[in-house]
């Protein structure tokens, strides 16, 4: 039986589900497939339905947010495209029809763990997931497979896998910084610094601008890297957890560019360099990227990530990715546990 995937996002937040169809009920009660917790939704507040290839979806008019395609109200069935997006509120949702080779691993064991959630990934081929130890791999298309093991699952399949995981989230790393439970030293924080500028100049040239450079989408990897996780172009513009992390012309609405994810770059390297004066030649590095105009901020941050190496070695300091990658492994402490491919 064909299934249904439907991404749903609130607030920063991104849900990946995927339920055999024809039938679902998206809301927010019990009786729902999909349940979303939303005071404006209705138990059952939206009929999906599968029929012949297509993800049909009825709103069925009993919650206080109605079902919105663009500016146009949804009232009778319409068909949806896989790359469209709907709203309830300030709920966004994609739906289309699952991948039948590609089936979920929720729920599935992995490696003696046990598959929690799915993340989004830049990749819309590739697909991440969160392991109930906290690690996490990535599931690749068997033809796309490079430096990749295969796993075997319990219930007979074989994927095949890149780790990247364990992976340290940022947000974790500043809440612990914040409330004092962790003391980074200067030189992990210059090289984490340098690491956060190059690893987003990476990304720009691969995806272009992110447009929610925050610390719920930045990891820390292993290898001395920083990705970017769970990048959208859904951006709930009014979640105040977003706003020290927004550029001012994207708090007024104005679309994702590479001066704001400059901007969001430089938040972080300041958040990581706080505390050390002795790091006070980086800190001057990250002045423009706080420029007012964003016709006057950097445009890209290769040369934001060379300076900062630069300043880092004139304090005698090693920001090579082999010291990062120790730096991380301390911070990262006994959940360091990579996932074994066979």
């Amino acid at each position: 039986m064909a299934s249904v995937r439907i991404v749903v996002a609130r607030r920063g937040r991104v849900e990946i589900h995927e339920r055999p169809g024809p039938d679902l009920f998206v809301g927010r009660g019990p009786g729902a497939d999909v349940r979303i917790d939303d005071e404006r939704l209705a138990p059952r507040h939206a009929h999906v339905l599968l029929r012949r290839g297509r993800v049909i979806v009825t709103d069925l008019g009993r919650g206080r947010a109605g079902i919105a395609r663009g500016d146009d109200r949804v009232r009778a069935p319409v068909a949806v495209a896989p790359d469209e997006t709907l709203r309830l509120g300030d709920v966004t949702m994609r739906l289309a029809v699952a991948d039948p080779d590609r089936p979920s691993l929720v729920g599935a064991r992995v490696d003696g763990a046990r598959v929690l959630e799915e993340h989004p990934t830049p990749d819309a081929g590739v697909r991440a997931y969160r392991l109930d130890d906290d690690r996490w791999i990535t599931v690749v298309p068997q033809d796309e497979a490079t430096e990749a093991g295969t796993l075997d699952l319990d219930d007979g399949r074989v994927v095949t896998v890149q780790s990247h995981g364990p992976q340290v989230p940022a947000a974790a790393l500043f809440d612990a910084i914040e409330r004092g439970l962790v003391a980074v030293p200067a030189e992990a924080s210059a090289v984490l610094a340098c690491h956060l500028a190059e690893g987003v100049a990476a990304y720009h040239r691969e995806r272009g601008p992110h447009g929610a450079i925050e610390p719920r989408r930045l990891y820390l990897g292993l290898d001395g890297s920083v990705r970017l996780w769970s990048p959208g172009p859904i951006v709930d513009l009014s979640d105040p957890l977003l706003d020290p992390f927004l550029a001012p012309e994207r708090r007024y609405g104005l679309p994702p560019s590479f001066a704001a994810d400059a901007y969001a770059v430089g938040v972080h390297a300041r958040r990581l360099l706080a505390g050390h004066p002795a790091l006070a030649a980086l800190d001057a590095v990250l002045a423009p990227l706080f420029e007012a105009r964003p016709t006057d901020r950097p445009r890209h941050l290769d040369p934001i990530a060379k300076a900062l190496a630069e300043a880092t070695a004139q304090a005698g300091l090693d920001a090579t990715y082999q010291h990062a990658a120790r730096a991380i492994r301390v911070i990262a402490g006994p959940l360091s546990r990579p996932i074994v491919a066979r």
